[in-house]
């Protein structure tokens, strides 16, 4: 993995990328805590999501599902009158050179994601409405998300920090 000198800072500056990782389907594994700021513009709401992510590792039902992991994002949503439980799941699939598809549950894929260089920029279209992402490595512990969300069903934006868990602390939970 490949990590700049902010590696060791608790409090990364969250507006530099500081480099990439040699391969993203290995550095996206463990667990993360996850917290999210959005705003809807179309109806003028904001809201906050909390929570934790899981990515692991799938048992292999067949040779050519080694390199198949989950991602499994539970937590609770406050966004303006509501306040609950929220969850998201996605398949990760890992290329030969480290890059991972996303895809949903019925295999429709959602994005690509290639951290190599520590930026991936991706866009996903649903119906009308047009999904802009953008993973930014921040350290070897912290990485965000962008999303841009516009078209005619769909306007907001949502702010993520992914911070990982340390494996002792994920075990002990």
């Amino acid at each position: 993995m490949v990590i700049g000198a902010r590696d060791c800072d608790d409090r990364p500056d969250l507006n530099v990328a500081i480099g990439g990782v040699d391969d993203t389907f290995a550095f996206l594994l463990g667990e993360w805590r996850v917290q999210r700021a959005v705003t809807d513009h179309r109806q003028a709401l904001t809201g906050v999501f909390s929570g934790t992510v899981t990515v692991a590792p799938i048992e292999p039902a067949a040779p050519d599902d080694l390199h198949i992991a989950e991602y499994r994002e539970v937590g609770r949503l406050r966004m303006g009158a509501y306040g609950g439980a929220a969850h998201r799941r996605l398949r990760y699939s890992r290329q030969d050179n480290g890059v991972v598809v996303m895809t949903f549950d019925d295999g429709r894929t959602f994005a690509r994601c290639d951290l190599r260089t520590g930026r991936c920029d991706a866009t996903h279209l649903c119906g009308n409405d047009r999904y802009g992402i953008t993973w930014r490595v921040r350290t070897s512990q912290v990485v965000t998300e962008e999303w841009r969300v516009r078209g005619p069903e769909k306007d907001y934006v949502a702010s993520t920090v992914l911070r990982r868990v340390p494996p002792d602390v994920a075990r002990a939970a």
